[in-house]
């Protein structure tokens, strides 16, 4: 891709985010519907990152009508929304070059990669309306047994963490991607179950695999509608 296109896509980029950041600091309240929208318009510019954040959106809300009722004190489900929808905001200080590699990332790659917590944490500081999910973004990516990123393992890991990098880790295996097509629901469960233990928290891969086939199903088909109805308005 020339270089002056490549430009132009981070200058676009630069100004939807800044619109985003705006549109919630006038306001001075949260917009579920303008970030979705604004992050979906974000997400355009990575077809392996196309809706993600809308999916995962829609997964958490089902999943926390499933959780415990000692589980939910804890959390808010609005609070969940947007932690769904802007963990990935960081991948936006990420080069496309990084992000849409097919191969192995190389390990100086990989360091870069894996900023994309911090940059979103740097994001949303500022605003100062979403100082209750920046925790839970900043450790989505840890894993039980202390190899993630920034290495807390087990309890150490706030619970909304840990229900993202489920909702996560199930959008990544049965949305569709650049160099495989979508896989079934049954690919999904069974690769959370792979690594409940090691990388997910167990007691929470049971809850999230015991809501209805049909309920998960559907997050997905209200998915394709509503980048269909994006694509339109773009």
């Amino acid at each position: 891709m020339d270089n002056w296109i490549i430009i132009a896509i981070a200058a676009v980029v630069a100004v939807l985010i800044v619109i985003l950041l705006l549109l919630i600091r006038m306001y001075r309240r949260r917009n579920l519907k303008i970030t979705r929208f604004l992050m979906a318009i974000l997400e355009k510019r990575d077809r392996n990152m196309d809706g993600h954040s809308t999916h995962t959106q829609l997964l958490i809300d089902e999943f926390y009508d499933y959780l415990p009722p000692e589980k939910k004190l804890h959390l808010g489900r609005e609070h969940l929304r947007y932690a769904a929808l802007l963990h990935d905001i960081g991948k936006l200080g990420i080069p496309e070059e990084i992000l849409d590699k097919p191969g192995k990332l190389t390990d100086e790659e990989w360091k870069i990669m894996r900023r994309h917590p911090e940059i979103a944490v740097e994001l949303l500081t500022p605003v100062g309306l979403f100082d209750p999910v920046l925790d839970w973004i900043l450790y989505h990516h840890e894993r039980m047994d202390g190899t993630g990123y920034f290495r807390l393992k087990g309890e150490e890991i706030p619970l909304a963490s840990k229900m993202l990098a489920i909702v996560d880790t199930f959008s990544a295996v049965t949305v569709g991607k650049s160099y495989r097509p979508a896989r079934p629901y049954e690919d999904g469960i069974a690769t959370l179950r792979l690594v409940a233990g090691t990388q997910l928290d167990p007691d929470l891969v049971e809850i999230f695999s015991a809501i209805p086939k049909h309920r998960i199903e559907n997050c997905r088909t209200e998915l394709a509608k509503e980048m269909t109805h994006l694509t339109k308005k773009i």
